[in-house]
């Protein structure tokens, strides 16, 4: 998902993270970009 132009480059850029707790998988190939002046909050 990508909001910002595609001319200006992403300040953060993450791509396919994935995290498990032993059997329990928590994070599945997520991804995304944040622009410049974006506020972005990851709750879960």
């Amino acid at each position: 998902m990508s909001t910002s132009p595609k001319n200006t480059p992403a300040l953060l850029d993450v791509q396919d993270v994935s995290k498990a707790f032993g059997t329990v998988q928590v994070l599945r190939s997520v991804s995304l970009q944040v622009a410049k002046g974006e506020v972005v909050t990851v709750i879960g």
